[in-house]
């Protein structure tokens, strides 16, 4: 059996891998995994020269990538990609970026609280 703290360092290297492959300017783009849910979670920090500091993110929960594999990561990586073309929220620059979608084993479901 595949307890949390397993899976947890199991997908750390490979969602760092999906997130090591973007390159936007003036973009990072990052990955993690929380054990509590279970999700990787992709996220973007876009510093405008002048402007105010933008960031999402985008979750992959476990179930999808169980039952899609790594095309759920890949899945959530679009969607976190397409969020950052259609502009970022503007972010304080502490506490967590908001999340702005959650891939699921029902395809998205929107922005999270």
């Amino acid at each position: 059996m595949t307890t949390r703290s397993d899976w947890s360092e199991a997908m750390q290297p490979l969602a760092e891998r999906y997130a090591s492959a973007v390159q936007l300017a003036h973009t990072e783009i990052t990955a993690s995994v929380s054990a509590n849910p279970d999700l990787v979670v992709f996220v973007a920090r876009r510093a405008s020269p002048g402007g105010p500091t933008r960031a999402g993110s985008v979750g992959v929960s476990k179930q999808a990538i169980d039952d899609f594999k790594e095309a759920a990561l890949a899945q959530g990586m679009e969607r976190l990609l397409k969020l950052v073309r259609e502009g970022l929220p503007e972010w304080p620059g502490s506490g967590p970026a908001p999340v702005l979608d959650l891939f699921t084993t029902k395809g998205f479901a929107g922005p999270q609280e």
